[in-house]
Protein backbone atom coordinates (compact mmCIF):
# COMPACT_ATOMS: atom_id res chain seq x y z
CA UNK A 1 0.00 0.00 0.00
CA UNK A 2 1.33 3.61 -0.45
CA UNK A 3 1.77 5.93 -3.07
CA UNK A 4 2.03 4.06 -6.58
CA UNK A 5 1.90 6.66 -8.49
CA UNK A 6 0.04 5.46 -11.69
CA UNK A 7 -2.17 7.59 -13.58
CA UNK A 8 -4.85 8.21 -16.20
CA UNK A 9 -4.01 7.22 -19.78
CA UNK A 10 -6.33 10.19 -20.96
CA UNK A 11 -5.56 12.75 -23.81
CA UNK A 12 -7.89 15.24 -22.58
CA UNK A 13 -6.69 18.16 -20.42
CA UNK A 14 -6.87 18.31 -16.74
CA UNK A 15 -9.43 20.90 -16.30
CA UNK A 16 -11.50 19.35 -19.08
CA UNK A 17 -12.18 16.07 -17.07
CA UNK A 18 -13.95 18.14 -14.33
CA UNK A 19 -17.56 17.89 -14.97
CA UNK A 20 -16.75 13.83 -15.14
CA UNK A 21 -14.92 13.65 -12.03
CA UNK A 22 -18.04 15.76 -10.77
CA UNK A 23 -20.91 13.65 -12.39
CA UNK A 24 -19.33 10.03 -12.78
CA UNK A 25 -16.00 9.70 -11.58
CA UNK A 26 -15.92 5.57 -12.36
CA UNK A 27 -16.09 6.61 -15.60
CA UNK A 28 -12.35 7.00 -15.80
CA UNK A 29 -11.34 3.66 -13.86
CA UNK A 30 -11.15 1.99 -17.15
CA UNK A 31 -8.39 4.48 -17.90
CA UNK A 32 -6.59 3.91 -14.68
CA UNK A 33 -2.86 2.36 -15.26
CA UNK A 34 -3.03 0.03 -12.91
CA UNK A 35 -6.25 -1.11 -13.28
CA UNK A 36 -4.98 -2.03 -16.98
CA UNK A 37 -2.07 -3.65 -16.07
CA UNK A 38 -3.91 -5.87 -13.94
CA UNK A 39 -6.16 -6.78 -16.52
CA UNK A 40 -3.81 -7.60 -19.22
CA UNK A 41 -1.20 -10.22 -16.45
CA UNK A 42 0.93 -7.65 -15.47
CA UNK A 43 2.39 -5.66 -12.53
CA UNK A 44 0.31 -6.56 -9.18
CA UNK A 45 -2.10 -9.61 -10.90
CA UNK A 46 -1.86 -11.88 -7.87
CA UNK A 47 -3.27 -8.97 -6.19
CA UNK A 48 -6.88 -7.42 -5.92
CA UNK A 49 -8.07 -4.76 -4.18
CA UNK A 50 -11.46 -3.12 -3.03
CA UNK A 51 -13.67 -1.73 -5.36
CA UNK A 52 -12.92 2.20 -5.99
CA UNK A 53 -15.82 4.60 -4.66
CA UNK A 54 -14.25 7.40 -3.88
CA UNK A 55 -12.81 10.32 -6.61
CA UNK A 56 -8.85 10.58 -7.23
CA UNK A 57 -6.61 10.78 -4.58
CA UNK A 58 -4.09 13.29 -6.54
CA UNK A 59 -3.60 15.85 -6.84
CA UNK A 60 -5.37 18.61 -4.69
CA UNK A 61 -4.36 22.15 -3.33
CA UNK A 62 -2.78 21.79 -0.20
CA UNK A 63 -5.19 23.24 2.80
CA UNK A 64 -8.64 22.06 1.10
CA UNK A 65 -10.27 19.71 -1.15
CA UNK A 66 -10.13 21.21 -4.47
CA UNK A 67 -7.97 19.92 -7.46
CA UNK A 68 -4.95 21.53 -8.92
CA UNK A 69 -5.90 21.32 -12.26
CA UNK A 70 -2.29 21.65 -13.21
CA UNK A 71 -1.56 17.95 -12.94
CA UNK A 72 -4.78 15.48 -14.02
CA UNK A 73 -6.00 14.02 -11.69
CA UNK A 74 -5.82 10.08 -10.77
CA UNK A 75 -5.60 7.13 -8.03
CA UNK A 76 -2.36 7.38 -6.93
CA UNK A 77 -3.08 5.86 -3.65
CA UNK A 78 -4.01 2.53 -3.37
CA UNK A 79 -4.00 -0.83 -1.06
CA UNK A 80 -3.66 -4.14 -2.55
CA UNK A 81 -4.38 -7.53 -1.25
CA UNK A 82 -2.71 -11.01 -1.70
CA UNK A 83 -4.23 -14.10 -0.41
CA UNK A 84 -7.17 -15.46 1.16
CA UNK A 85 -8.93 -12.44 2.39
CA UNK A 86 -11.97 -9.80 1.46
CA UNK A 87 -11.88 -6.06 1.40
CA UNK A 88 -15.02 -5.23 3.36
CA UNK A 89 -14.40 -1.35 3.23
CA UNK A 90 -12.14 1.25 0.76
CA UNK A 91 -12.21 4.47 0.90
CA UNK A 92 -9.94 7.76 1.40
CA UNK A 93 -9.66 10.09 3.97
CA UNK A 94 -10.73 13.53 2.47
CA UNK A 95 -10.80 15.08 5.48
CA UNK A 96 -7.08 15.39 5.43
CA UNK A 97 -5.91 18.49 4.24
CA UNK A 98 -2.11 18.96 5.25
CA UNK A 99 -0.57 17.54 1.58
CA UNK A 100 -1.65 17.07 -2.04
CA UNK A 101 -2.90 13.45 -1.56
CA UNK A 102 -5.58 11.83 -0.04
CA UNK A 103 -4.91 9.57 1.89
CA UNK A 104 -6.88 5.98 1.71
CA UNK A 105 -8.10 3.20 3.86
CA UNK A 106 -9.16 -0.55 3.74
CA UNK A 107 -10.58 -2.33 6.08
CA UNK A 108 -9.72 -6.09 5.32
CA UNK A 109 -11.25 -9.51 6.45
CA UNK A 110 -8.86 -12.74 6.72
CA UNK A 111 -8.89 -15.91 8.76
CA UNK A 112 -6.41 -17.15 11.58
CA UNK A 113 -5.96 -20.38 12.86
CA UNK A 114 -6.89 -20.46 16.27
CA UNK A 115 -4.40 -22.69 18.59
CA UNK A 116 -5.09 -24.66 21.64
CA UNK A 117 -3.17 -22.53 24.14
CA UNK A 118 -2.25 -25.56 26.53
CA UNK A 119 -1.14 -27.64 23.70
CA UNK A 120 0.95 -24.55 23.04
CA UNK A 121 2.53 -23.85 26.78
CA UNK A 122 3.11 -27.46 26.46
CA UNK A 123 4.69 -27.55 23.42
CA UNK A 124 6.99 -24.06 24.92
CA UNK A 125 7.46 -25.87 27.92
CA UNK A 126 9.36 -28.82 26.39
CA UNK A 127 11.30 -26.31 24.20
CA UNK A 128 12.52 -24.51 27.51
CA UNK A 129 13.35 -27.57 28.96
CA UNK A 130 15.33 -28.73 26.21
CA UNK A 131 17.64 -25.57 25.85
CA UNK A 132 18.07 -25.39 29.64
CA UNK A 133 19.25 -29.04 29.46
CA UNK A 134 21.55 -28.40 26.77
CA UNK A 135 22.64 -25.37 27.85
CA UNK A 136 24.78 -27.19 30.81
CA UNK A 137 27.19 -30.35 30.69
CA UNK A 138 30.56 -30.79 29.39
CA UNK A 139 31.78 -28.99 26.10
CA UNK A 140 34.11 -31.23 23.86
CA UNK A 141 34.56 -30.17 19.84
CA UNK A 142 36.57 -32.00 17.71
CA UNK A 143 37.85 -31.11 13.98
CA UNK A 144 38.36 -33.47 10.95
CA UNK A 145 41.69 -31.42 10.39
CA UNK A 146 44.51 -29.20 12.04
CA UNK A 147 46.67 -28.58 8.61
CA UNK A 148 45.02 -27.25 5.60
CA UNK A 149 46.78 -27.49 2.42
CA UNK A 150 45.60 -25.32 -1.11
CA UNK A 151 48.28 -26.56 -2.91
CA UNK A 152 49.42 -24.68 -5.81
CA UNK A 153 46.29 -21.90 -6.65
CA UNK A 154 45.31 -19.72 -9.64
CA UNK A 155 46.21 -16.12 -8.85
CA UNK A 156 42.83 -14.21 -8.36
CA UNK A 157 40.75 -17.17 -8.46
CA UNK A 158 39.22 -18.36 -5.08
CA UNK A 159 39.77 -21.71 -3.44
CA UNK A 160 38.24 -23.49 -0.83
CA UNK A 161 38.91 -26.08 2.00
CA UNK A 162 36.88 -27.49 4.97
CA UNK A 163 36.99 -28.15 8.26
CA UNK A 164 34.65 -30.08 10.42
CA UNK A 165 33.29 -29.23 13.71
CA UNK A 166 31.17 -31.60 15.37
CA UNK A 167 29.86 -31.65 19.42
CA UNK A 168 30.95 -34.38 20.86
CA UNK A 169 29.83 -33.16 24.53
CA UNK A 170 26.40 -32.69 26.36
CA UNK A 171 26.12 -28.82 26.24
CA UNK A 172 25.23 -26.87 22.99
CA UNK A 173 28.88 -25.44 20.94
CA UNK A 174 28.78 -21.89 20.34
CA UNK A 175 32.03 -21.41 18.45
CA UNK A 176 33.59 -18.84 16.06
CA UNK A 177 36.20 -18.31 13.47
CA UNK A 178 39.00 -16.06 13.15
CA UNK A 179 42.28 -15.53 11.37
CA UNK A 180 42.95 -14.43 7.74
CA UNK A 181 40.85 -17.28 5.61
CA UNK A 182 37.23 -16.34 4.85
CA UNK A 183 35.36 -18.36 6.83
CA UNK A 184 31.01 -19.46 6.48
CA UNK A 185 29.43 -19.45 8.75
CA UNK A 186 32.17 -17.34 10.41
CA UNK A 187 29.91 -18.41 14.15
CA UNK A 188 27.23 -20.46 14.74
CA UNK A 189 25.64 -23.10 17.31
CA UNK A 190 26.23 -26.84 17.27
CA UNK A 191 24.18 -29.01 19.04
CA UNK A 192 24.78 -32.18 21.12
CA UNK A 193 25.79 -34.95 18.35
CA UNK A 194 25.56 -32.88 15.68
CA UNK A 195 28.49 -30.94 13.54
CA UNK A 196 28.82 -28.15 11.15
CA UNK A 197 31.06 -27.60 7.80
CA UNK A 198 33.26 -24.96 7.78
CA UNK A 199 34.36 -23.61 4.65
CA UNK A 200 37.32 -21.64 4.54
CA UNK A 201 38.43 -19.78 1.55
CA UNK A 202 41.84 -18.15 0.37
CA UNK A 203 42.53 -16.25 -2.44
CA UNK A 204 45.85 -13.68 -3.70
CA UNK A 205 44.58 -11.14 -5.80
CA UNK A 206 47.18 -10.32 -8.80
CA UNK A 207 48.60 -7.39 -6.66
CA UNK A 208 49.29 -9.33 -3.73
CA UNK A 209 50.99 -11.83 -5.90
CA UNK A 210 53.25 -9.27 -7.82
CA UNK A 211 54.05 -7.55 -4.78
CA UNK A 212 55.30 -10.21 -2.85
CA UNK A 213 57.19 -11.88 -6.01
CA UNK A 214 59.34 -8.67 -5.99
CA UNK A 215 60.75 -9.99 -2.97
CA UNK A 216 60.64 -13.93 -3.95
CA UNK A 217 58.16 -15.24 -2.19
CA UNK A 218 55.21 -17.17 -3.86
CA UNK A 219 53.43 -18.88 -1.13
CA UNK A 220 51.65 -17.73 2.27
CA UNK A 221 51.32 -19.57 5.30
CA UNK A 222 48.81 -18.71 8.94
CA UNK A 223 46.70 -20.05 11.13
CA UNK A 224 42.62 -19.88 11.54
CA UNK A 225 41.10 -19.49 15.37
CA UNK A 226 38.19 -21.63 16.32
CA UNK A 227 37.28 -20.00 19.41
CA UNK A 228 34.64 -22.02 21.32
CA UNK A 229 32.54 -20.83 24.45
CA UNK A 230 34.32 -22.94 27.42
CA UNK A 231 36.76 -24.47 26.20
CA UNK A 232 40.42 -23.56 25.14
CA UNK A 233 40.94 -22.02 21.37
CA UNK A 234 41.66 -24.64 18.65
CA UNK A 235 43.47 -23.64 15.52
CA UNK A 236 44.33 -24.81 12.23
CA UNK A 237 47.40 -24.08 9.94
CA UNK A 238 46.91 -23.49 6.40
CA UNK A 239 49.10 -23.00 3.60
CA UNK A 240 48.91 -22.01 -0.07
CA UNK A 241 51.40 -21.43 -2.92
CA UNK A 242 50.60 -19.81 -6.60
CA UNK A 243 53.13 -20.11 -9.72
CA UNK A 244 55.02 -17.03 -10.69
CA UNK A 245 54.18 -15.88 -14.18
CA UNK A 246 56.44 -15.84 -16.70
CA UNK A 247 57.61 -12.04 -16.95
CA UNK A 248 57.01 -11.78 -20.58
CA UNK A 249 53.21 -13.45 -20.17
CA UNK A 250 52.85 -10.65 -17.69
CA UNK A 251 53.70 -7.95 -19.54
CA UNK A 252 51.40 -9.00 -22.34
CA UNK A 253 48.30 -9.35 -19.64
CA UNK A 254 49.34 -5.78 -18.62
CA UNK A 255 49.35 -4.54 -22.20
CA UNK A 256 45.54 -5.68 -22.77
CA UNK A 257 44.54 -3.73 -19.32
CA UNK A 258 42.91 -0.12 -19.48
CA UNK A 259 45.98 1.35 -18.66
CA UNK A 260 48.48 -1.00 -21.10
CA UNK A 261 46.35 0.38 -24.19
CA UNK A 262 47.09 3.87 -22.67
CA UNK A 263 50.90 3.22 -22.96
CA UNK A 264 50.53 1.91 -26.49
CA UNK A 265 48.34 4.44 -27.81
CA UNK A 266 51.01 6.82 -26.16
CA UNK A 267 54.07 4.90 -28.19
CA UNK A 268 51.61 4.96 -31.22
CA UNK A 269 51.64 8.85 -31.03
CA UNK A 270 55.12 8.85 -30.25
CA UNK A 271 56.20 6.87 -33.76
CA UNK A 272 53.79 8.65 -35.38
CA UNK A 273 55.32 12.02 -34.55
CA UNK A 274 58.99 11.02 -35.24
CA UNK A 275 57.70 9.52 -38.34
CA UNK A 276 56.06 12.96 -39.43
CA UNK A 277 59.40 14.48 -38.41
CA UNK A 278 61.93 12.68 -40.04
CA UNK A 279 59.37 13.09 -43.34
CA UNK A 280 59.22 17.13 -43.52
CA UNK A 281 63.01 17.10 -42.33
CA UNK A 282 64.09 14.95 -45.58
CA UNK A 283 61.43 17.11 -47.59
CA UNK A 284 63.60 20.37 -46.63
CA UNK A 285 66.38 19.05 -47.77
CA UNK A 286 65.52 16.15 -50.64
CA UNK A 287 69.27 16.39 -52.13
CA UNK A 288 70.35 14.72 -48.45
Amino acid sequence: MGDLNYRLDVDEKPSALASTIQSDYTALIPQDQLVKLRNSGGAFSDFHEGRIEFPPTYKYKKGGSQFNWKRTPAWCDRILCRGDCVVSSYACVSETTCSDHKPVMAVVELQLKEFDEEKKKEAKEKIEKKILQTEEGNVCVSMSTRRIQFGVVRVGTPHHQHVVLKNEGEANVYFRVAGELAASPARGLVLPGNSVDVDLTFCISPREARWRRRWGCAQRCGEVTVEVVGEMPQTVEWEAAWEAPCPLVALAKGLFTRKGWILLECVAVYLLLECLDAFFASSKHPNN
